[in-house]
C-alpha cells in the first residue's frame, strides 16, 4: 500500500508538474501572441513612418527644386534690374545732352529774335509763347516788306526758295550749317 501511495503521490506530483508546465506553456503562448501582436503593430507603425519619411523626402526635393527656380528667377530679375538701371543712366545722360542742346538753341533763337532792329530786349525770362509771338511778328513784318517791294516793282527773290548758286560766307569759313527750314506761309495777295 505504501508503494501505491508512493506511486499515487508520484503520479500526483507528475500531474501537478505537467499542469504547471502546461500552465507555463499557455502563459508563454499568450506572451508570444501578445509580442507578435505588438510586433505587427510596430511593423505597421514602421511602414507608416517609412511612408511619411518618403513623402517628406519628396517634399524636401520639391522644395529644393522650387527654391532653385526662385533663385534663378531672382537672379534673372536682378540682372534685368541692373540692365534697366544702366539704360536709365544712359537715358538720363542723353536727356541731359538733349536738354542742354535744346537750351542752347532756344537761347540762340531768343537772341536772334530779340536782336532784330526795332525789338525790345526782354526784361525777364521769356516764355516759349512770347518767343513764338515775337518770331511771328518778325515774319509778318518781313512778308509785308517783301510784298511792299514787289508792289513797287522791285525784283526780289522768293522768300521760300534757297539760293544755292553762291556759297554763303558761313560755309566758306568751314562752319557746319543746319539745313534751312522755312515756314510755309502763304504770300499776301495785293
Amino acid at each position: 500500500m505504501s508503494t501505491k501511495i508512493c506511486s499515487l503521490s508520484e503520479e500526483r506530483e507528475h500531474d501537478e508538474m505537467m499542469m504547471a508546465i502546461e500552465k507555463e506553456n499557455c502563459s508563454l503562448r499568450q506572451a508570444v501572441t501578445e509580442q507578435e501582436s505588438k510586433l505587427a503593430e510596430q511593423n505597421k507603425l514602421i511602414g507608416e513612418l517609412q511612408g511619411t519619411v518618403s513623402q517628406l523626402r519628396a517634399e524636401v526635393l520639391s522644395s529644393q527644386h522650387h527654391i532653385h527656380k526662385q533663385q534663378q528667377a531672382q537672379q534673372e530679375i536682378q540682372s534685368r534690374a541692373e540692365a534697366l538701371q544702366h539704360r536709365e543712366l544712359q537715358t538720363r545722360v542723353a536727356l541731359e545732352r538733349i536738354t542742354s542742346r535744346f537750351e542752347r538753341y532756344r537761347s540762340k533763337i531768343i537772341q536772334a529774335t530779340f536782336s532784330t532792329a526795332g525789338s525790345k530786349p526782354p526784361q525777364a525770362e521769356v516764355t516759349d509763347e512770347e518767343v513764338l509771338e515775337a518770331m511771328q511778328k518778325i515774319i509778318n513784318e518781313r512778308l509785308e516788306f517783301h510784298q511792299m517791294l514787289k508792289q513797287k516793282g522791285v525784283k526780289v527773290p522768293s522768300l521760300y526758295s534757297i539760293d544755292t548758286s553762291s556759297p554763303s560766307p558761313a560755309s566758306a569759313k568751314g562752319r557746319r550749317k543746319s539745313p534751312a527750314r522755312h515756314l510755309s506761309m502763304p504770300e499776301k495777295q495785293p
